[in-house]
């Protein structure tokens, strides 16, 4: 198995190969020259399920997009989950955009909730608060004042049914760390508190733990980053 495919991530469409295998089968008893059909949507799930690695930012003032896809709108004084005010940078992930999720910077999960809803189509204003979704909250350790956060929205859309979580309440996450995915076609809104600077703007493609799409002040840091 190479770097492109990891075996956590392919297990998640366990029920996808065997609905396909499945398929396949029926699709050859009835005839051969129908065999084609589920190979090719086969070939295509497999790649969707695709986990490549990614070269993760360095620099420690940087926080990296937790998505693939198209940066479809930044936000300024957005209401973040906390009731403060901030930042909200939203990506909209194709069908054929990688789907794993990855932390935007070093520290904590602190809180982990899944909210229930509908399935909007991703792009829809009203995705953001109507849709199914996985908000995670998380606690920088380097930061000042203490207990800054950033949160990052795992949401389903009109063909995605389900979101996956990697990672539990407690633990540490590195910068660029999956911490889980969604399937299919979907989106991934990060809130940013003020004491950051934006990088990215709409319409911009971003990869998921490479793209640097915010910067910390360095003035907001307890300690002197060498």
């Amino acid at each position: 198995m190479n770097s492109l495919f990891r075996w956590q991530t392919l297990w998640e469409g366990r029920w996808v190969f065997l609905t396909i295998f499945v398929m396949g089968v029926v699709f050859a008893i009835a005839s051969p020259l129908l065999v084609p059909l589920p190979l090719i949507v086969f070939l295509f799930c497999l790649w969707f399920f695709r986990d490549p690695e990614r070269i993760v930012a360095k620099d420690p003032y940087a926080i990296v997009a937790p998505a693939d896809g198209i940066i479809t709108d930044v936000s300024e004084e957005w209401e973040l989950p906390d009731g403060s005010k901030g930042f909200r940078i939203s990506i909209f992930l194709s069908i054929f955009d990688v789907h794993i999720n990855r932390s935007p910077v070093d520290g904590r999960v602190v809180g982990r909730q899944v909210l229930t809803g509908k399935h909007l189509d991703a792009r829809n204003p009203l995705a953001h608060q109507s849709n199914q979704s996985l908000l995670w909250e998380i606690e920088l350790g380097n930061a000042v004042p203490d207990g800054t956060k950033v949160w990052v929205k795992q949401i389903a859309g009109a063909i995605a049914r389900r979101i996956v979580a990697w990672k539990d309440i407690g633990n540490d996450l590195e910068k660029g760390e999956r911490i889980g995915m969604i399937r299919f076609g979907s989106r991934t809104d990060l809130f940013l508190p003020y004491g950051v600077v934006i990088v990215v703007t709409a319409g911009q493609r971003v990869r998921a733990g490479s793209t640097v799409v915010a910067r910390w002040n360095p003035r907001f840091f307890q300690r002197t980053v060498e």
